[in-house]
């Protein structure tokens, strides 16, 4: 929480300092998304911004993550190939778009850029772990697992690659490999929603809003996309989910 009001002073102090200065615009916008939900401000802070400066591939960027937040899928994607059309190596923006693009459904674009991701940098783990995932959902199997296991031979120390293969391994009907992998969460320090939609795709639905809500006390901040996750699906048919979102919306508005 200090980190965050630091953040949101920084962001208001630039604004009335500089009424002209996009990036200002940029930070208060991602705070109102990420932090308040307050989706319609935020988007009024973006547009601002980009009005300022059209081209801020950095501003389509995170323009394009919130919308993202929102479910704006077509308009989240259109935002994020502005930004990779402006800076076209910047790997961190077509990373960005990649992802973007998977939360959209896209799979066989995914791909394609994931692709493009690794032509620029082979090393990209993300590149692998969203190419993965795709792959899963397409129902290739075997390159759905060996993506997501290269992912971690490239970097091991992040969390996400250890969760998304626990993920992928549930979501194929691989329950025994998936489980094990689960048993190491807490030594390799999982996120708590990570945890949880391990168990929901298991079918451990209890188990998987047991510790969505435990991340929500937590930390709140972490949820910002997780209304828009594909990986949330089994949760999503629960009637527990929308108490859950209310439940988050309201977090957000009172913290």
């Amino acid at each position: 929480e200090e980190p965050l009001a630091e953040a949101w002073e920084a962001a208001e102090k630039a604004i009335a300092l500089d009424p002209d200065l996009a990036r200002g615009y940029f930070a208060r916008g991602a705070l109102r998304a990420r932090a308040k939900r307050r989706f319609a401000e935020s988007e009024e802070d973006f547009l601002h911004g980009l009005a300022l400066s059209p081209g801020s591939a950095n501003g389509h960027m995170q323009f394009g993550d919130m919308l993202r937040d929102t479910r704006r899928f077509d308009e989240s994607v259109r935002q994020s190939h502005t930004a990779v059309q402006l800076d076209p190596k910047m790997v961190r923006l077509r990373v960005a778009l990649l992802q973007n693009v998977y939360f959209s459904r896209d799979w066989d674009a995914v791909i394609e850029e994931g692709q493009q991701v690794l032509e620029l940098e082979p090393d990209t783990a993300e590149a692998w772990y969203w190419m993965g995932f795709a792959s899963c959902w397409k129902g290739d199997e075997g390159p759905c697992i060996e993506m997501l296991e290269k992912a971690i031979d490239l970097d091991p120390d992040t969390p996400y690659n250890h969760s998304g293969l626990a993920y992928a391994h549930a979501m194929i009907g691989n329950e025994a490999e998936a489980r094990a992998l689960l048993a190491h969460a807490e030594e390799q320090q999982w996120p708590l929603v990570e945890i949880s939609l391990v168990h929901a795709n298991l079918g451990d639905i209890d188990e998987g809003f047991r510790y969505l809500n435990q991340a929500l006390d937590d930390r709140p901040t972490g949820l910002h996309y997780i209304a828009a996750d594909p990986a949330a699906d089994p949760m999503r048919r629960d009637p527990r989910w929308r108490d859950f979102l209310e439940r988050l919306n309201s977090k957000a508005e009172s913290g």
